[in-house]
């Protein structure tokens, strides 16, 4: 049980992150400078959701170095439920780049004005919470249908990592025409 409140809480931390929900629309004036680097735009994509992990890995860190100071005992399952956070802070932060590449803000005057003012911050926050309630209706549902609870998490673990699988490619593929092509209009 208390693998599952950690593991719940770690990926509540990814609930707090915007920065790669806003990631394409901060670009805004410099637009331009994303389509004249000589990097593709699969690779640009592919950045942005590294940096948006980075920020969920940290909070997840911060987290899990607390519960420890508070609880060494449970060091093992900290340390298990940090590494079964990833599938999940994946998939929040590959679905929030999407829909900033798909719904950009990229007109504004400063970059706080693009974080603050971009409902895709908000949507991708909300979203993330609705994932994970929907991952823990789902786990209780592996449950009621006679699944262990190792069995449930891992099934649900596996599940994560191909919905991330199709994501990234998702992202590399369709997405990144999307982000080549965007266009800032004033």
């Amino acid at each position: 049980v208390s693998f599952l409140i950690l593991l719940a809480l770690f990926c509540f931390a990814c609930f707090l992150n915007i920065a790669v929900a806003t990631a394409v629309s901060r670009e805004g004036k410099r637009r331009y400078f994303s389509k004249i680097i000589p990097v593709p735009a699969g690779t640009q994509l592919m950045a942005k959701l590294f940096m948006g992990l980075s920020v969920d890995m940290a909070a997840v860190l911060v987290t899990a170095v607390t519960v420890c100071a508070l609880m060494p005992g449970l060091w093992m399952q900290v340390l298990l439920a940090a590494i079964a956070t990833i599938p999940f802070a994946v998939l929040s932060c590959a679905l929030a780049l999407l829909l900033d590449v798909y719904f950009p803000r990229l007109n504004w005057r400063n970059e706080t004005e693009a974080v603050k003012r971009n409902l895709n911050g908000v949507y991708a926050m909300f979203g993330t919470m609705a994932l994970l309630g929907l991952l823990v209706a789902g786990f209780f549902g592996l449950l009621a249908l006679g699944l262990h609870e190792i069995l449930s998490i891992l099934l649900i673990l596996v599940l994560l990592i191909l919905v991330d699988i199709l994501l990234i490619k998702w992202l590399l593929g369709k997405a990144s025409m999307v982000y080549l092509l965007q266009e800032k209009f004033a």
